[in-house]
């Protein structure tokens, strides 16, 4: 076990455009667990954008203290905090491009304010660096830039300069997984120095005792957490679960998220899966684990991932996890025994859960994995501020 670091008086300045400052909201919520960790070793405060109603206290926030930036009236703050964060409101209306600069100037301003009484800057996703660099230029503070799933995306395309210039601006740069890394020094190898590797924490539950299910699969709770957005790729595993019908086999799917629910809701209806799916939406940190520790298995059919939160948290609620076979999941599955199927080939899910109706017995063997490995291999969220501890001291002790 780690030995805790003694608190100290580092003070961070935390840059975001994803957290949940309403009530209920689970808008960042994995950033919120870290600001919350992070607050009992350091002075913590975080600027992210207003959102569409009246900023609230947040539970998930510990100590830290949380300041809003306004960037338009009140009915037109869309562009942060709804699922997939600004790169799906983007893609979802494109008026909404112009908002961009008044968000931006908003988000500079509150940051340089604020920068001046913090130590280090800290800037979540590669477009915080934008104004995290702008309040260390005027400042003199460091910048340590965390990215995330949705930057491993900007590696293609017009985008990709967002995440260049994260990297170049940045004192430090932490990634959250080991094969985001690796993907993200294959295209920037000059920054190899400068990327270093801390993996987010997770909440580590006791395993709870799911009910059983017969091996045609009555009983048989599945279930998905995350937002509704392209990369997900929820329509593969709802083309999954429709072969999965007609041969015969019975399940409940439950998708927890919001986003792009419409065209969801249609395919479902589409495919004869009402009574089968059920979309539930938001839901709070303990609804969703509640809703994980009933379930059986765990399925994302994501196109492309950094760190899978969500997959991490079915692992501790003990799911067995089916997971497409791509760069973010196989990580995880090299400890945890997760089942990888191949990208975008609906039929051969179908036939792995298929395979796992009928063994019931391996299903349960598979969860009990799962959570063996977060309890014995993942980091806690305390042991997670305690790596990002010690990137900030890193910094500071560089600019004595």
């Amino acid at each position: 076990m780690k030995q805790s670091l003694d608190p100290v008086s580092v003070r961070v300045l935390m840059l975001t455009t994803s957290y949940p400052v309403t009530e209920g909201s689970v808008s960042g919520v994995f950033v919120a667990r870290l600001a919350s960790s992070l607050s009992k070793l350091c002075m913590v405060n975080i600027v992210a954008p207003a959102p569409a109603e009246p900023c609230s206290s947040n539970q998930l926030s510990g100590g830290a203290q949380v300041k809003c930036f306004a960037y338009a009236p009140q009915r037109w703050r869309v562009l942060a905090h709804a699922a997939g964060g600004i790169p799906a409101q983007l893609a979802k209306n494109k008026l909404f491009f112009a908002l961009i600069p008044a968000f931006l100037l908003g988000f500079i301003v509150s940051s340089v304010r604020r920068s001046f009484s913090a130590d280090v800057i800290h800037a979540n996703w590669a477009i915080s660096a934008f104004p995290g660099f702008i309040a260390k230029t005027f400042s003199g503070k460091p910048l340590l830039t965390t990215l995330r799933g949705e930057d491993v995306n900007l590696q293609r395309g017009g985008r990709a300069r967002v995440l260049s210039f994260a990297l170049w601006a940045s004192d430090r740069v932490v990634v959250v997984g080991d094969d985001m890394r690796a993907d993200l020094l294959d295209r920037y190898p000059a920054y190899a120095d400068k990327v270093t590797v801390v993996k987010n924490g997770v909440d580590k539950l006791p395993l709870r005792t799911k009910h059983n299910f017969n091996t045609d699969g009555a009983g048989l709770k599945l279930i998905f957490v995350g937002s509704l957005i392209a990369r997900k790729n929820i329509e593969n595993t709802l083309l999954a679960l429709s072969e999965l019908k007609s041969r015969g086999k019975t399940f409940s799917f439950s998708i927890i998220g919001g986003g792009n629910e419409q065209p969801i809701a249609e395919l479902i209806g589409s495919l004869g899966l009402d009574g089968h799916v059920e979309l539930l939406g938001e839901q709070a940190p303990s609804v969703v684990e509640k809703a994980l520790a009933a379930s059986h298995i765990y399925i994302s059919s994501s196109k492309h991932e950094g760190r899978p939160n969500g997959v991490i948290e079915a692992m501790a609620a003990g799911c067995c996890c089916l997971l497409s076979y791509i760069a973010g999941h196989r990580e995880v599955a090299a400890d945890s025994g997760a089942v990888l199927f191949p990208l975008n080939e609906p039929v051969f899910l179908a036939d792995a859960l298929e395979g796992l109706i009928g063994d019931p017995i391996r299903v349960d063997e598979l969860g009990r994995r799962a959570h063996g490995c977060v309890t014995e291999k993942y980091m806690s969220w305390d042991e997670s501020a305690e790596a990002y501890l010690r990137e900030f001291s890193l910094l500071l002790s560089r600019q004595k």
